[in-house]
Protein backbone atom coordinates (compact mmCIF):
# COMPACT_ATOMS: atom_id res chain seq x y z
CA UNK A 1 0.00 0.00 0.00
CA UNK A 2 1.29 3.15 -1.06
CA UNK A 3 -0.03 6.81 -1.71
CA UNK A 4 -1.19 7.72 -5.12
CA UNK A 5 -0.36 11.55 -5.99
CA UNK A 6 -1.65 13.19 -9.21
CA UNK A 7 -3.01 16.62 -9.72
CA UNK A 8 -5.68 17.15 -8.16
CA UNK A 9 -5.92 14.62 -5.55
CA UNK A 10 -3.82 11.99 -4.02
CA UNK A 11 -4.91 8.25 -2.82
CA UNK A 12 -4.54 4.78 -0.89
CA UNK A 13 -6.17 1.85 -0.84
CA UNK A 14 -5.84 -1.03 1.74
CA UNK A 15 -7.41 -4.63 1.96
CA UNK A 16 -7.27 -7.09 4.36
CA UNK A 17 -8.31 -10.50 5.38
CA UNK A 18 -9.57 -9.51 8.83
CA UNK A 19 -9.30 -11.96 11.99
CA UNK A 20 -11.67 -14.46 11.91
CA UNK A 21 -12.10 -14.89 7.64
CA UNK A 22 -10.11 -17.68 5.86
CA UNK A 23 -9.84 -15.65 2.58
CA UNK A 24 -10.69 -12.04 1.40
CA UNK A 25 -13.22 -11.79 -0.70
CA UNK A 26 -13.30 -8.04 -0.90
CA UNK A 27 -12.03 -6.46 -4.25
CA UNK A 28 -10.99 -3.31 -5.21
CA UNK A 29 -8.70 -0.89 -7.74
CA UNK A 30 -8.38 2.18 -9.47
CA UNK A 31 -8.52 2.63 -13.31
CA UNK A 32 -6.80 5.67 -15.14
CA UNK A 33 -9.24 6.01 -18.00
CA UNK A 34 -10.03 8.42 -20.77
CA UNK A 35 -13.48 8.43 -19.30
CA UNK A 36 -11.81 9.82 -15.89
CA UNK A 37 -10.45 8.30 -13.01
CA UNK A 38 -12.43 5.31 -12.12
CA UNK A 39 -12.00 3.65 -8.47
CA UNK A 40 -14.08 0.79 -6.90
CA UNK A 41 -15.03 -1.05 -3.91
CA UNK A 42 -16.44 -4.96 -3.76
CA UNK A 43 -17.49 -6.96 -0.98
CA UNK A 44 -18.34 -10.62 -2.30
CA UNK A 45 -20.93 -13.05 -1.16
CA UNK A 46 -21.46 -16.23 -1.00
CA UNK A 47 -18.63 -17.85 0.96
CA UNK A 48 -18.64 -21.25 -0.04
CA UNK A 49 -20.40 -20.06 -3.34
CA UNK A 50 -17.13 -17.75 -4.20
CA UNK A 51 -17.74 -14.51 -3.46
CA UNK A 52 -14.46 -13.53 -4.16
CA UNK A 53 -14.74 -14.71 -7.96
CA UNK A 54 -17.62 -12.83 -7.67
CA UNK A 55 -16.02 -9.37 -6.60
CA UNK A 56 -12.94 -9.70 -8.72
CA UNK A 57 -15.04 -10.24 -11.72
CA UNK A 58 -16.88 -7.27 -11.15
CA UNK A 59 -14.07 -4.88 -10.92
CA UNK A 60 -12.60 -5.93 -14.39
CA UNK A 61 -15.77 -5.59 -15.82
CA UNK A 62 -15.56 -1.72 -14.44
CA UNK A 63 -12.13 -1.28 -15.55
CA UNK A 64 -13.00 -2.90 -19.12
CA UNK A 65 -16.09 -0.85 -19.71
CA UNK A 66 -14.36 2.70 -18.54
CA UNK A 67 -12.00 1.49 -21.07
CA UNK A 68 -13.88 0.35 -24.28
CA UNK A 69 -15.34 4.01 -25.63
CA UNK A 70 -15.43 7.32 -24.64
CA UNK A 71 -18.83 8.46 -22.49
CA UNK A 72 -19.85 12.17 -22.75
CA UNK A 73 -22.58 11.79 -20.10
CA UNK A 74 -20.55 10.31 -17.16
CA UNK A 75 -23.80 9.00 -15.29
CA UNK A 76 -24.84 6.71 -18.45
CA UNK A 77 -21.11 5.37 -17.95
CA UNK A 78 -21.94 4.64 -14.44
CA UNK A 79 -24.91 2.37 -15.68
CA UNK A 80 -22.72 1.14 -18.30
CA UNK A 81 -20.17 -0.68 -16.16
CA UNK A 82 -22.57 -1.78 -13.27
CA UNK A 83 -25.22 -3.20 -15.85
CA UNK A 84 -22.34 -4.94 -17.47
CA UNK A 85 -20.78 -6.14 -14.39
CA UNK A 86 -23.96 -7.40 -12.91
CA UNK A 87 -24.33 -9.37 -16.60
CA UNK A 88 -20.67 -11.06 -16.38
CA UNK A 89 -21.10 -12.25 -12.72
CA UNK A 90 -24.50 -13.95 -13.20
CA UNK A 91 -23.82 -15.30 -16.14
CA UNK A 92 -20.47 -17.07 -14.45
CA UNK A 93 -23.26 -17.89 -11.45
CA UNK A 94 -25.78 -19.60 -13.50
CA UNK A 95 -23.21 -21.70 -15.59
CA UNK A 96 -20.92 -22.81 -12.65
CA UNK A 97 -22.77 -24.96 -10.19
CA UNK A 98 -20.22 -23.83 -7.50
CA UNK A 99 -20.43 -20.62 -8.38
CA UNK A 100 -24.21 -20.41 -8.21
CA UNK A 101 -25.77 -17.73 -5.72
CA UNK A 102 -22.36 -15.62 -5.89
CA UNK A 103 -22.81 -11.80 -5.86
CA UNK A 104 -21.02 -8.87 -4.65
CA UNK A 105 -21.64 -5.40 -3.78
CA UNK A 106 -20.03 -1.82 -5.56
CA UNK A 107 -19.13 0.81 -5.02
CA UNK A 108 -18.09 2.82 -8.10
CA UNK A 109 -17.19 6.47 -8.14
CA UNK A 110 -16.06 8.45 -11.21
CA UNK A 111 -13.80 11.87 -11.34
CA UNK A 112 -14.02 13.76 -14.35
CA UNK A 113 -13.67 17.66 -14.57
CA UNK A 114 -12.95 17.69 -10.70
CA UNK A 115 -16.43 16.83 -10.16
CA UNK A 116 -17.32 12.88 -8.55
CA UNK A 117 -19.78 10.93 -10.55
CA UNK A 118 -20.67 7.74 -8.09
CA UNK A 119 -23.33 4.58 -7.55
CA UNK A 120 -23.59 1.71 -5.91
CA UNK A 121 -24.89 -1.73 -5.26
CA UNK A 122 -25.27 -2.86 -1.47
CA UNK A 123 -24.07 -1.96 1.69
CA UNK A 124 -20.43 -1.08 0.71
CA UNK A 125 -20.22 2.72 1.09
CA UNK A 126 -19.01 6.05 0.29
CA UNK A 127 -18.80 8.78 2.37
CA UNK A 128 -17.38 12.91 2.35
CA UNK A 129 -15.14 13.62 4.98
CA UNK A 130 -15.38 17.68 4.81
CA UNK A 131 -14.90 20.51 7.83
CA UNK A 132 -13.96 17.73 10.05
CA UNK A 133 -17.52 16.60 9.78
CA UNK A 134 -18.28 12.82 8.14
CA UNK A 135 -20.97 12.38 5.92
CA UNK A 136 -22.23 9.17 4.65
CA UNK A 137 -23.32 9.64 0.91
CA UNK A 138 -24.90 6.33 0.31
CA UNK A 139 -27.79 4.55 1.77
CA UNK A 140 -27.93 1.14 2.18
CA UNK A 141 -29.10 -1.65 0.10
CA UNK A 142 -30.20 -3.98 3.22
CA UNK A 143 -32.88 -5.03 5.60
CA UNK A 144 -32.21 -3.26 8.54
CA UNK A 145 -32.36 -0.17 6.53
CA UNK A 146 -35.43 -0.73 5.32
CA UNK A 147 -36.60 -0.92 8.68
CA UNK A 148 -35.05 2.36 9.81
CA UNK A 149 -36.38 4.23 6.80
CA UNK A 150 -40.09 2.72 8.11
CA UNK A 151 -39.29 3.75 11.62
CA UNK A 152 -39.40 0.25 12.38
CA UNK A 153 -36.46 0.26 14.27
CA UNK A 154 -34.16 3.09 16.16
CA UNK A 155 -30.22 3.39 14.90
CA UNK A 156 -29.55 2.12 18.41
CA UNK A 157 -31.02 -0.93 17.23
CA UNK A 158 -29.68 -1.62 13.74
CA UNK A 159 -26.37 -1.92 15.44
CA UNK A 160 -27.19 -5.02 17.10
CA UNK A 161 -30.13 -6.36 14.61
CA UNK A 162 -29.61 -9.91 13.90
CA UNK A 163 -30.01 -9.86 10.47
CA UNK A 164 -27.89 -6.48 9.83
CA UNK A 165 -26.03 -7.91 7.09
CA UNK A 166 -28.96 -9.35 5.16
CA UNK A 167 -28.77 -6.79 1.68
CA UNK A 168 -31.67 -6.68 -0.46
CA UNK A 169 -29.57 -5.50 -3.71
CA UNK A 170 -26.02 -6.89 -5.15
CA UNK A 171 -24.47 -7.37 -8.51
CA UNK A 172 -25.29 -10.69 -10.22
CA UNK A 173 -27.80 -12.05 -7.69
CA UNK A 174 -30.25 -11.71 -10.73
CA UNK A 175 -30.26 -11.35 -14.63
CA UNK A 176 -31.24 -7.75 -14.60
CA UNK A 177 -30.36 -5.08 -12.24
CA UNK A 178 -31.70 -1.58 -11.21
CA UNK A 179 -28.25 0.13 -10.16
CA UNK A 180 -28.27 3.30 -7.78
CA UNK A 181 -26.70 6.13 -9.79
CA UNK A 182 -26.66 9.53 -7.91
CA UNK A 183 -28.50 12.30 -10.42
CA UNK A 184 -25.94 14.81 -9.05
CA UNK A 185 -22.43 15.37 -8.89
CA UNK A 186 -20.19 15.91 -5.62
CA UNK A 187 -18.29 19.35 -6.11
CA UNK A 188 -15.16 18.88 -3.62
CA UNK A 189 -13.10 21.62 -2.56
CA UNK A 190 -9.33 21.72 -1.22
CA UNK A 191 -8.65 18.99 2.10
CA UNK A 192 -11.85 17.20 1.01
CA UNK A 193 -11.69 13.34 1.95
CA UNK A 194 -13.92 10.84 0.03
CA UNK A 195 -13.81 7.49 1.95
CA UNK A 196 -14.99 4.31 -0.01
CA UNK A 197 -14.94 0.97 2.28
CA UNK A 198 -17.05 -2.28 2.61
CA UNK A 199 -18.99 -3.13 6.07
CA UNK A 200 -16.05 -5.13 7.27
CA UNK A 201 -14.46 -1.53 8.38
CA UNK A 202 -18.13 0.05 9.26
CA UNK A 203 -19.75 -2.71 11.36
CA UNK A 204 -16.21 -2.19 14.01
CA UNK A 205 -15.34 1.49 13.85
CA UNK A 206 -18.51 4.05 14.75
CA UNK A 207 -18.34 7.09 12.63
CA UNK A 208 -16.93 8.89 15.56
CA UNK A 209 -13.68 6.61 15.23
CA UNK A 210 -13.25 7.13 11.70
CA UNK A 211 -13.42 10.51 11.71
CA UNK A 212 -10.55 10.75 14.66
CA UNK A 213 -8.81 9.23 12.22
CA UNK A 214 -9.40 11.11 9.49
CA UNK A 215 -8.87 14.04 11.40
CA UNK A 216 -5.21 13.39 12.30
CA UNK A 217 -2.14 15.08 10.72
CA UNK A 218 -0.81 11.70 9.74
CA UNK A 219 -0.69 10.92 5.54
CA UNK A 220 -3.08 9.27 3.44
CA UNK A 221 -1.12 5.86 3.34
CA UNK A 222 -1.13 6.17 7.49
CA UNK A 223 -4.60 6.82 7.79
CA UNK A 224 -6.04 4.10 5.39
CA UNK A 225 -3.54 1.71 7.43
CA UNK A 226 -4.80 2.76 10.88
CA UNK A 227 -8.63 2.78 9.81
CA UNK A 228 -7.69 -1.47 9.01
CA UNK A 229 -5.58 -1.72 12.28
CA UNK A 230 -8.30 -0.41 14.75
CA UNK A 231 -11.13 -2.74 12.74
CA UNK A 232 -8.88 -5.41 13.16
CA UNK A 233 -8.57 -4.53 16.85
CA UNK A 234 -12.45 -3.95 17.28
CA UNK A 235 -12.73 -7.40 16.09
CA UNK A 236 -12.21 -7.62 12.46
CA UNK A 237 -14.80 -10.26 11.85
CA UNK A 238 -15.12 -9.36 8.17
CA UNK A 239 -12.38 -8.51 5.07
CA UNK A 240 -11.73 -4.84 5.36
CA UNK A 241 -11.41 -2.40 2.14
CA UNK A 242 -10.67 1.26 2.37
CA UNK A 243 -10.18 3.57 -0.33
CA UNK A 244 -8.98 7.43 1.04
CA UNK A 245 -8.82 9.69 -1.38
CA UNK A 246 -7.86 13.35 -0.71
CA UNK A 247 -8.25 16.84 -3.05
CA UNK A 248 -5.87 19.79 -3.38
CA UNK A 249 -5.43 22.48 -5.96
CA UNK A 250 -8.59 23.06 -6.72
CA UNK A 251 -10.71 25.72 -8.50
CA UNK A 252 -12.70 27.33 -5.74
CA UNK A 253 -15.14 28.42 -8.13
CA UNK A 254 -16.14 25.12 -9.35
CA UNK A 255 -20.27 25.31 -10.06
CA UNK A 256 -22.74 22.69 -8.52
CA UNK A 257 -23.34 20.19 -11.48
CA UNK A 258 -27.06 19.33 -12.16
CA UNK A 259 -26.43 17.57 -15.05
CA UNK A 260 -28.47 13.69 -14.45
CA UNK A 261 -28.36 10.76 -16.90
CA UNK A 262 -31.77 12.07 -18.27
CA UNK A 263 -30.58 15.42 -18.72
CA UNK A 264 -28.72 15.76 -21.62
CA UNK A 265 -30.17 18.79 -23.02
CA UNK A 266 -29.56 20.83 -19.42
CA UNK A 267 -26.15 20.03 -20.24
CA UNK A 268 -26.12 21.23 -23.55
CA UNK A 269 -28.10 24.75 -22.38
CA UNK A 270 -25.28 25.05 -19.51
CA UNK A 271 -22.24 24.35 -21.88
CA UNK A 272 -23.87 26.73 -24.36
CA UNK A 273 -23.90 29.74 -21.82
CA UNK A 274 -20.63 28.92 -20.70
CA UNK A 275 -19.29 29.60 -24.37
CA UNK A 276 -22.08 32.15 -25.50
CA UNK A 277 -23.10 30.50 -28.56
CA UNK A 278 -25.88 31.89 -29.77
CA UNK A 279 -27.01 29.44 -32.51
CA UNK A 280 -26.88 26.42 -29.56
CA UNK A 281 -28.96 28.79 -27.03
CA UNK A 282 -31.72 29.26 -30.05
CA UNK A 283 -32.25 25.43 -30.72
CA UNK A 284 -32.57 25.31 -26.85
CA UNK A 285 -35.57 27.46 -26.73
CA UNK A 286 -37.03 25.94 -29.75
CA UNK A 287 -36.57 22.15 -28.75
CA UNK A 288 -38.04 23.34 -25.00
CA UNK A 289 -40.94 25.26 -26.56
CA UNK A 290 -41.98 22.26 -28.86
CA UNK A 291 -42.02 19.92 -25.95
CA UNK A 292 -44.07 21.96 -24.23
CA UNK A 293 -46.50 21.92 -26.40
CA UNK A 294 -47.03 17.91 -27.32
CA UNK A 295 -46.48 17.59 -23.27
CA UNK A 296 -49.31 19.89 -22.84
CA UNK A 297 -51.67 18.15 -25.36
CA UNK A 298 -51.39 14.86 -24.40
CA UNK A 299 -51.13 15.45 -20.60
CA UNK A 300 -53.66 13.31 -19.63
CA UNK A 301 -52.23 10.59 -21.61
CA UNK A 302 -48.97 11.17 -19.44
CA UNK A 303 -50.63 11.01 -15.95
CA UNK A 304 -52.32 7.83 -16.99
CA UNK A 305 -49.25 5.79 -17.93
CA UNK A 306 -47.68 7.09 -14.58
CA UNK A 307 -49.73 4.05 -13.04
CA UNK A 308 -48.19 1.77 -15.36
CA UNK A 309 -44.88 2.29 -15.45
CA UNK A 310 -45.27 2.01 -11.83
CA UNK A 311 -46.80 -1.75 -11.78
CA UNK A 312 -44.79 -2.06 -15.07
CA UNK A 313 -41.27 -1.89 -12.34
CA UNK A 314 -42.92 -4.04 -9.68
CA UNK A 315 -42.83 -6.58 -12.48
CA UNK A 316 -39.52 -6.38 -13.34
CA UNK A 317 -38.29 -5.67 -9.68
CA UNK A 318 -35.04 -8.52 -9.08
CA UNK A 319 -35.63 -11.58 -6.60
CA UNK A 320 -33.51 -11.26 -3.67
CA UNK A 321 -31.95 -14.52 -2.44
CA UNK A 322 -32.70 -14.46 1.76
CA UNK A 323 -31.62 -16.34 4.58
CA UNK A 324 -34.36 -18.53 6.10
CA UNK A 325 -34.57 -19.36 9.38
CA UNK A 326 -35.95 -23.14 9.15
CA UNK A 327 -37.84 -25.26 11.88
CA UNK A 328 -37.42 -29.16 12.91
CA UNK A 329 -40.34 -30.02 10.76
CA UNK A 330 -39.76 -28.72 7.48
CA UNK A 331 -37.93 -30.43 4.65
CA UNK A 332 -36.91 -29.49 1.10
CA UNK A 333 -40.11 -30.21 -0.29
CA UNK A 334 -42.13 -28.40 2.08
CA UNK A 335 -39.62 -25.34 1.40
CA UNK A 336 -40.38 -25.97 -2.06
CA UNK A 337 -43.83 -26.01 -2.40
CA UNK A 338 -43.94 -23.40 -0.17
CA UNK A 339 -42.00 -20.53 -2.17
CA UNK A 340 -42.49 -21.69 -5.31
CA UNK A 341 -39.01 -22.75 -6.04
CA UNK A 342 -37.72 -25.91 -7.62
CA UNK A 343 -35.88 -28.44 -5.53
CA UNK A 344 -33.02 -28.11 -7.66
CA UNK A 345 -32.38 -24.58 -7.12
CA UNK A 346 -32.94 -24.99 -3.63
CA UNK A 347 -29.91 -27.70 -3.42
CA UNK A 348 -27.66 -25.20 -5.70
CA UNK A 349 -27.69 -22.44 -3.81
CA UNK A 350 -27.24 -24.81 -0.40
CA UNK A 351 -24.14 -27.61 -1.68
CA UNK A 352 -22.38 -27.66 1.51
CA UNK A 353 -25.55 -29.44 2.89
CA UNK A 354 -27.09 -32.78 2.18
CA UNK A 355 -29.59 -33.43 4.59
CA UNK A 356 -32.40 -30.88 6.12
CA UNK A 357 -31.06 -31.56 9.52
CA UNK A 358 -27.82 -30.19 8.71
CA UNK A 359 -29.28 -26.69 8.14
CA UNK A 360 -29.63 -23.81 10.20
CA UNK A 361 -30.98 -21.19 7.69
CA UNK A 362 -31.96 -21.87 4.08
CA UNK A 363 -30.91 -19.95 0.69
CA UNK A 364 -34.22 -19.26 -0.84
CA UNK A 365 -34.74 -16.84 -3.69
CA UNK A 366 -38.14 -14.28 -3.08
CA UNK A 367 -39.59 -11.69 -4.85
CA UNK A 368 -39.35 -9.39 -2.36
CA UNK A 369 -39.43 -8.52 1.48
CA UNK A 370 -42.24 -5.76 2.32
CA UNK A 371 -43.16 -4.54 5.73
CA UNK A 372 -46.66 -3.61 6.52
CA UNK A 373 -47.62 0.28 6.80
CA UNK A 374 -51.17 1.23 8.12
CA UNK A 375 -52.68 1.58 5.10
CA UNK A 376 -51.79 -1.57 3.75
CA UNK A 377 -54.21 -5.04 3.18
CA UNK A 378 -53.10 -8.03 1.55
CA UNK A 379 -55.17 -7.66 -2.08
CA UNK A 380 -53.30 -4.20 -2.53
CA UNK A 381 -50.13 -6.12 -1.78
CA UNK A 382 -50.93 -8.50 -4.00
CA UNK A 383 -51.69 -6.68 -6.72
CA UNK A 384 -48.55 -4.47 -6.21
CA UNK A 385 -46.49 -7.51 -6.80
CA UNK A 386 -48.32 -9.26 -9.13
CA UNK A 387 -48.15 -12.74 -6.57
CA UNK A 388 -51.60 -14.05 -5.58
CA UNK A 389 -53.03 -13.71 -2.07
CA UNK A 390 -52.81 -17.61 -1.47
CA UNK A 391 -49.23 -17.54 -2.08
CA UNK A 392 -48.25 -14.64 0.09
CA UNK A 393 -49.92 -16.51 3.09
CA UNK A 394 -48.89 -19.75 2.57
CA UNK A 395 -45.28 -18.54 2.21
CA UNK A 396 -45.69 -16.02 5.99
CA UNK A 397 -48.31 -18.60 7.70
CA UNK A 398 -50.91 -16.16 7.54
CA UNK A 399 -54.05 -17.57 9.03
CA UNK A 400 -56.05 -14.72 7.52
CA UNK A 401 -55.83 -11.83 5.24
CA UNK A 402 -55.58 -9.33 8.47
CA UNK A 403 -51.90 -7.78 8.83
CA UNK A 404 -50.36 -6.73 11.73
CA UNK A 405 -48.60 -3.27 10.71
CA UNK A 406 -44.58 -3.49 11.08
CA UNK A 407 -44.53 -6.57 10.28
CA UNK A 408 -42.34 -8.39 7.56
CA UNK A 409 -43.93 -10.26 4.63
CA UNK A 410 -41.74 -12.73 2.96
CA UNK A 411 -43.33 -12.37 -1.22
CA UNK A 412 -42.85 -15.30 -3.09
CA UNK A 413 -41.85 -15.85 -6.34
CA UNK A 414 -45.14 -16.16 -8.87
CA UNK A 415 -46.27 -19.56 -9.38
CA UNK A 416 -46.70 -20.68 -12.81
Amino acid sequence: MRTVRLKNFDFASHTDIGRVRDRNEDFLAYFDTFNGHVFVVCDGMGGHNAGDVASELAVETVGRVFNQKYYPNPFEALEEAMVSANEIVYSYSVGNDYLFGMGTTMVLILIRDDKVYYGHAGDSRLYLFKNHILDQITTDHSYVQQLLQRGVISHKEALEHPRRNEITKAIGLSKKIDPNISPKAIIPQNDDFLLICTDGLTNMLSAEEISKVLDNSSNLNDKASKLVSKANKNGGIDNISVQLIRFHNLDDESEPDDLSPNRPVIELFRKALKKKQLAILLIFFFMFGTLMFFVSVDEPDLLNNTNKLTYKMLENEKDLIIAYNIKQTETIDNLAERFNVEKDILFRLNPNYDKIEDFKHVKIPVKALYIVKKVDELPIISVMFDVSIVDIMKANNLGSIDLVVGTELIIPLKSE
